[in-house]
C-alpha cells in the first residue's frame, strides 16, 4: 500500500436528505455505530488526518465516535459538494485531499492506492471512472482546486465537474469486476440503507409491517439485516396487496446496481464475470420480478398465497448470471418419444460421425484442396459421388438446408418464369415460413393449379399448354395430410406429363428416405424410387431420415445440377465444413442397409422393436425405483417420427409414467427441464412420460437420477 499519511481524507456529510426522509448523518447500524463514525475510523487507519464537512456542522458534534475529528462548516450551506469541498480545501491551505461522500459506506483501498499513485505522478485531480462515468465524490483533489471551486460557486455553477477541464485531471478507468461490492453506491433511500445494515438513529433495529413501506430485498428481515451476512438467504415475502397498492408492491423490487453489488458480495465468484453480463442478468431478474408482481394483482390466475411471491433476489441474480455465462446451446435428454424433434436438433449423429466432425473442427482440412494434385478443388466432391451411389441420379448438389435447395432451384432454373404447383401442396413448413414464399423469393412466378383438396392431370396439362413454364414442382405431404374427398396425380403420371411438355419435374421429398422404411413409416418415399421413375430433380433434408447433420440435398440430372452450381446463390447457401463432414461420414456408414440401422442412431430409434422397447422401459423403471409422493407405471405409449415424417402416424413404444400424489405435474416437468442437462419429457393423460425410444442407453441412469432429484425437491417444497 502506498503511504497515504501525507494526504488528508475529507468526508462530505451533506445537508439535505429529502429522498432518505431523515438526516443521513444519523444513520447507524443495528449495534449502534454511526455510519459517519465507521467511515471516519476506517479512513483514519491509513490517512494522516480525517476531517468532516457539513453545512450544519453543529449536528455532527453530538454523534458518538466523531470525538476528536475536525469538523468544518460550509461557507455556503446547501450549495452542494463543490461548495463544501472548496471551503475545506481553502481552510487546509495547500493540502491534497481524498474526498468521499458520507453516504458511501464502502472503502476500496486498492482503488484509493491507484488514485494516490496518479496524484503522486503529477495529476492535480484524480477521479475514478466506471463504464465511462466519473465518480467525483471518491477522488483526490489538489490545492489548485480550491480557488476554482470558489469561482465556480460565485458564478452559480456549483459542480465539481466544472473544474476538471481547467486542471491536470487524470481519469482512472476501472472495471466492475475489480471493485469491492457496493463501491460508489450512495445510500439515498431507506431501502438502500437498510439493505446494508444501517437505520435511522431513533430506530436502529426496525422491522416495518410487511407491505407498509417500500423496502429493499430484506427490509422485513429481523437481525442480522440481509446483505450483512451474504451466506444467509435474502428472501422477500411481500404481502399480497390490492390493486390500489401495486406501487408499494413494485417498490419492494431492489435497484439493478444494488443487486449487482450485493450479489457479488454474497457470491464472490461472480466478480470474475463480465460487467455487461452481470448487468444484463440483474436487469432480467428485476424485469421478471416486476412481471410476476404485476400478475399477482391483475390476473385471477396469479399467485394466491404470499409464499408464491417469496424470492431470493441475490440467488436469482447469481443463477441468471451463471446461466448466461454458460453455453446456451447445450445437450438435453430427449424423453418425448419424438425421434426427429426439430426443437431438440433433429437427428443425433453416430459416435463415429461425431468423432470425425470434432477432428475436422480441430484442424485444417481438405475442404477445398486436393493434396494429390496440390491445387484447389470443389467441396462438393466429398459427398457428390456418395449421394449418387446411394440415391441414384446423375449428379448431386449439397446446400445448407432443404429450403435453400428449393430456393436455388427456383433461382437458377425458373427466375422470371412460372412454376406450376398444386394449391394443395403450398404448405407452411414451420416457424411461419411457407413453401410458396421460398419459391417466389427465388424470382419465380407461381402458377397455382387445382383445388386445395384435389388436383388432376388435366389441371397440369391446362397450365402447361397455356404457357411454357420453367418447372413443375411436386411437394410430398410430409408434415400435413388432406383427408376425405381428395386426390392428386401419381408420380408416373406427373413424369409422363412433364416429358410430354418438355418441362423438368422437381419433387421435394422433405425427409427423403435412404432405406425402405415402409414397415415403420409406410408413406415415406424412397428417394431412389423417385429418380428411377424419371423425376428430374429430388430434394430432401440431411438431418431427417438420413440421420446426418443439417443439409439440403439435390440429386438428379446433371445439366440442372451444373446450372445451380454456377449460380451466384450457390456461394451464399453452401454447406459448411462441419455439416459436410457429418454428411460424408454418415453416408459412408450407410453402405450396407442391413447394418445402417445399427450404426445410425436415428434409423436405430425409428426401427426399434416393441419388445426391445418394453425391456428398456422395465430397466428404466427399476433404475428409478420407488419415489416418495410419486406413483410409477409401465405402459405402452405412442411416439412420433417427427421432422415432418409420418405426421399422423404414431410409433408404438413403451414408457415409464410418473404421477404426483397431491402435487403438480407441471412442477415436476419444470424441475426436470431446469437441470444442467435438461430432461425433456411430455405430459399426457395426467402423467408425465419418459418414452424410452428416444433415450439413449447411456442416458438411462441420468434420467433415473433426474426423477429422484425432482421427487426430493417436490417433497421438500
Amino acid at each position: 500500500m502506498s503511504n497515504l499519511n501525507e494526504y488528508i481524507a475529507i468526508i462530505l456529510c451533506g445537508g439535505r436528505s429529502s429522498r432518505m426522509g431523515f438526516d443521513k448523518a444519523f444513520l447507524r447500524s443495528a449495534d449502534g455505530q454511526f455510519l459517519l463514525a465507521v467511515l471516519a475510523s476506517e479512513l483514519s487507519s491509513r490517512f494522516g488526518q480525517v476531517v468532516l464537512a457539513s453545512g450544519q456542522a453543529d449536528k455532527l458534534k453530538g454523534i458518538k465516535g466523531l470525538e476528536g475529528y475536525a469538523i468544518y462548516g460550509d461557507d455556503r450551506p446547501f450549495s452542494g459538494p463543490a461548495g463544501a469541498l472548496g471551503t475545506v480545501l481553502a481552510a487546509l491551505g495547500g493540502k491534497t485531499a481524498f474526498v468521499i461522500a458520507g453516504d458511501m459506506p464502502v472503502v476500496d483501498w486498492s482503488v484509493i492506492k491507484d488514485l494516490a499513485a496518479t496524484v503522486k505522478s503529477g495529476a492535480e485531480v484524480a477521479v475514478p471512472m466506471i463504464n465511462g462515468r466519473p465518480e467525483p465524490l471518491y477522488a483526490f483533489y489538489g490545492p489548485k482546486a480550491a480557488p476554482l471551486l470558489s469561482q465556480s460557486q460565485a458564478s452559480g455553477q456549483g459542480s465539481l465537474r466544472e473544474i476538471f477541464p481547467k486542471l491536470n485531471t487524470a481519469f482512472l478507468e476501472l472495471k466492475q469486476r475489480q471493485l469491492a461490492p457496493g463501491l460508489f453506491h450512495n445510500l439515498n433511500t431507506p431501502d438502500e440503507a437498510r439493505a446494508v445494515g444501517f437505520y435511522p438513529s431513533d430506530a436502529p433495529q426496525p422491522e416495518p409491517p410487511r407491505g407498509s413501506e417500500p423496502s429493499a430485498p430484506c427490509g422485513s428481515q429481523p437481525e442480522p439485516p440481509c446483505g450483512s451476512e451474504p451466506s444467509a438467504p435474502c428472501v422477500v415475502e411481500p404481502e399480497l396487496p390490492s390493486k390500489h397498492s401495486v406501487n408499494e408492491l413494485l417498490r419492494t423490487i431492489p435497484k439493478v446496481d444494488w443487486l449487482m453489488g450485493q450479489a457479488i458480495g454474497a457470491n464472490p465468484e461472480l466478480a470474475a464475470l463480465p460487467t455487461e453480463l452481470l448487468l444484463s442478468s440483474a436487469r432480467a431478474v428485476v424485469a421478471s420480478r416486476r412481471e410476476k408482481l404485476l400478475k399477482s394483482v391483475s390476473d385471477s390466475s396469479g399467485p394466491k398465497a404470499t409464499e408464491d411471491l417469496a424470492w431470493d433476489p441475490l440467488a436469482a441474480v447469481a443463477d441468471e448470471a451463471n446461466r448466461r455465462n454458460g453455453p446456451s446451446l447445450r445437450p438435453v435428454i430427449n424423453a418425448t418419444g419424438v425421434v426427429l424433434h426439430t426443437n431438440l436438433g433433429r437427428a443425433v449423429l453416430a459416435p463415429e460421425v461425431a468423432e470425425n466432425v470434432v477432428k475436422i473442427a480441430k484442424s485444417y482440412s481438405t475442404l477445398e484442396y486436393d493434396p494429390q494434385v496440390g491445387s484447389r478443388s470443389d467441396r462438393q466432391k466429398h459427398v457428390e459421388d456418395l449421394l449418387v451411389s446411394h440415391y441414384g441420379g446423375e449428379a448431386a448438389l449439397c446446400v445448407n438446408n432443404n429450403a435453400a435447395a428449393l430456393l436455388i432451384i427456383a433461382s437458377a432454373l425458373a427466375s422470371g418464369r412460372q412454376i406450376v404447383i398444386s394449391r394443395g401442396e403450398l404448405a407452411e413448413i414451420g416457424a411461419s415460413f411457407r413453401l410458396g414464399d421460398i419459391l417466389s423469393a427465388g424470382g419465380a412466378v407461381l402458377k397455382e393449379i387445382g383445388a386445395t383438396n384435389r388436383t388432376t392431370v388435366q389441371d397440369y396439362e391446362n397450365a402447361l399448354a397455356d404457357s411454357h413454364p420453367a418447372l413443375i414442382v411436386h411437394v410430398h405431404a410430409g408434415n400435413y395430410r388432406i383427408v376425405g374427398y381428395s386426390g392428386s396425380p401419381t408420380i408416373p403420371e406427373l413424369v409422363q406429363t412433364a416429358k410430354k411438355y418438355q418441362v423438368p419435374l422437381v419433387c421435394d421429398l422433405g425427409s427423403g428416405s435412404l432405406l425402405d422404411l415402409s414397415a415403420y413409416l409406410p408413406e415415406e418415399p424412397v428417394v431412389r424410387d423417385y429418380l428411377a421413375k424419371g423425376v428430374d430433380l429430388v430434394t430432401m433434408s440431411g438431418d431427417k431420415l438420413l440421420g446426418a447433420g443439417q443439409a439440403g440435398l439435390i440429386i438428379g440430372r446433371k445439366k440442372y445440377i451444373q446450372a445451380m452450381k454456377k449460380h451466384a446463390l450457390a456461394r451464399a447457401i453452401r454447406i459448411d465444413k462441419l455439416n459436410l463432414a457429418a454428411l460424408e461420414s454418415t453416408l459412408r456408414l450407410a453402405w450396407r442397409p442391413d447394418e445402417a440401422t445399427n450404426v445410425i442412431p436415428t434409423l436405430g430409434m425409428l426401427t426399434a422393436s416393441i419388445e426391445d422397447l418394453k425391456i428398456k422401459a422395465q430397466k428404466l423403471l427399476e433404475l428409478i425405483g420407488p419415489l416418495p409422493g410419486i406413483e410409477l407405471s409401465l405402459s405402452p405409449i405412442e411416439g412420433q417420427a417427427g421432422g415432418g415424417s409420418g405426421p399422423d402416424l404414431g410409433l408404438p413404444s413403451y414408457g415409464v409414467g410418473l404421477s404426483v400424489v397431491g402435487g403438480s405435474l407441471t412442477r415436476l416437468e419444470e424441475l426436470l427441464r431446469h437441470r444442467e442437462v435438461p430432461v425433456i419429457a411430455r405430459i399426457h393423460r395426467e402423467r408425465l412420460w419418459f418414452d424410452v425410444r428416444t433415450i439413449a442407453d447411456g442416458e438411462m441412469e441420468q434420467v433415473a437420477q433426474a426423477a429422484k432429484d425432482a421427487s426430493r425437491l417436490l417433497a421438500d417444497r
